[in-house]
């Protein structure tokens, strides 16, 4: 994952994490960390961007919901680093059953239907990655932006696979 602080707002920090494998496997998921002033007495608020159907998030609301890892906020135990290892770590919880959710409904479906879970666990992944949602204009002070892949990028990859001994995949049909 990548994590930055705000231009404007130290307190406020964006970020993304790229999802390698599991049920939310290929999505890119980017969120917000808003950091209270009585940190590090208090904890950090992770807020998704990108919407996720996952037990430790809120749907409506889409803040991570740390319970499942912290009971009580503790530093320097707790941190930042922690917090960002367990954003991490929540993707890729195969058994809910021994965490607390925000979310009831997905941590029953979790439980009582997994494969209707897996469907919208992969679906929430998909969505992440919608050129609307991968591309949109970034929160203010945010200095994390996509942008539509193009022949700079295609010669970044190409130069960094050589400097490795490897070969870059082929472009997909239709791409350059």
């Amino acid at each position: 994952f990548y994590v930055a602080p705000s231009f404007d707002r130290l307190r406020v920090w964006h970020g993304f994490i790229v999802i390698h494998q599991g049920l939310y496997k290929g999505g890119t998921f980017k969120f917000r960390i808003d950091i209270p002033d009585e940190y590090p007495s208090v904890g950090p608020k992770v807020h998704f961007l990108s919407a996720v159907y996952h037990p430790f998030v809120h749907q409506r609301t889409m803040q991570l919901h740390l319970g499942w890892a912290i009971k009580r906020w503790t530093y320097p135990k707790h941190c930042i680093l922690y917090v960002l290892k367990r954003l991490k770590k929540m993707f890729y919880i195969a058994d809910f059953s021994k965490y607390p959710a925000i979310w009831a409904l997905a941590k029953k479906m979790s439980l009582t239907d997994q494969r209707a879970f897996e469907e919208k666990a992969k679906a929430s992944a998909k969505q992440s990655l919608q050129r609307e949602k991968l591309y949109e204009t970034p929160e203010r002070g945010s200095s994390i932006k996509f942008s539509e892949p193009n022949r700079a990028h295609r010669i970044f990859f190409e130069n960094y696979c050589k400097s490795r001994g490897i070969a870059p995949p082929p472009l997909p049909k239709g791409a350059e």
